[in-house]
């Protein structure tokens, strides 16, 4: 079992009769659904259909809580602020989590259920504690995400190893469900299909309008993105600033490396690579290499498949 440190959080607390419905107007995911116990992945956008900010939110009480990437509960709340006049919301951005732990592997849900009491069971479900709340996250390996909250110091979750392999392997985790987080240096440079969002899930198409909704689904259902997120995988460490390079239709293409995970020498796992790619590649035998090799040297790790659309 592993317990880390997770500093790169930040919250918003959005109170008032009209929260759900307020933010069922400027989110991608269906605020309908939120229900106790229940965590919705989600994004907002601007007018011209690029991602502002990615988060998940859940039900505290008769608050919705936005857990969201450092830096960025500012920057969203600036922007809903500016849609909020005519609902009876307060936007707050939420300093009374005092730590974020991330718990996976072994014996976490059982000191989680000694600690606190009773853990969600599934992917994307939550407890809601008075000093805690927990979440469980997607992976391969099971993980708890437990914001903690008010003056007890929970001594017992305590960090146990070594603090930068121990993030490395959360982002990992991350890296191997697809999750790219937007940060303060890439708000609002991306589209949601671009990241995949159109397959992930974080974006619900069936749901009424929010800000950006009409570009979002036009590009959808009319348009095949040129490019995606896809996840790739190199047996050797990358510590320079490589490009992804590559030949389609004798077009030589140079891409930027947008997320690097490396993996201890000890544990003989691979270094995973996040980059922008041509779809076209999926259908074609493109060989992947970094920009300082000469030799094919990537391969691709995952690549998500788009759901059968239905026009109306």
């Amino acid at each position: 079992m592993e317990i880390i440190e997770l500093q790169n959080f930040s919250f918003i607390r959005i109170k008032g009769p009209d929260a759900l419905t307020f933010l069922q107007g400027q989110v991608t995911c269906d605020m309908e659904k939120l229900e106790a116990g229940k965590v919705l992945m989600g994004a907002a956008c601007n007018l011209q259909g690029r991602v502002i900010a990615n988060f998940v939110v859940v039900l505290d009480g008769e608050d919705c809580l936005i857990r969201t990437q450092l830096g960025m509960a500012e920057i969203l709340i600036k922007t809903l602020k500016k849609y909020a006049i005519f609902s009876k919301v307060e936007l707050i951005l939420d300093r009374q989590f005092t730590r974020v732990l991330g718990l996976f592997g072994g014996e976490g849900e059982k000191l989680l259920q000694e600690t606190l009491g009773p853990v969600p069971k599934n992917v994307n479900n939550v407890q809601i504690f008075s000093d805690a709340i927990i979440t469980k996250r997607p992976g391969a390996t099971e993980r708890f995400e437990v914001w903690l909250r008010g003056e007890r110091s929970f001594d017992n979750l305590k960090t146990e190893s070594e603090e930068n392999e121990s993030i490395n392997s959360w982002k990992r985790e991350d890296m191997l469900q697809g999750i790219f987080h937007i940060t303060p240096k890439n708000s609002e440079k991306y589209t949601p299909q671009i990241l995949n969002y159109d397959i992930s899930g974080v974006i619900d198409f069936k749901k009424g309008c929010y800000t950006g909704q009409e570009i979002i689904a036009r590009m959808y259902y009319r348009g095949k993105p040129k490019k995606r997120l896809f996840l790739l995988a190199s047996d050797e460490s990358i510590s320079n600033d490589p490009k992804v390079t590559y030949t389609l239709d004798n077009k030589n293409y140079e891409e930027e490396i947008l997320e690097v995970c490396n993996a201890s020498a000890e544990s003989k796992l691979p270094t995973l690579i996040f980059s922008f790619l041509k779809t076209q590649i999926v259908d074609k035998d493109v060989r992947l290499n970094l920009s300082t090799r000469e030799e094919p040297s990537l391969r691709i790790q995952s690549f998500p498949k788009p759901p059968h659309k239905q026009v109306s």
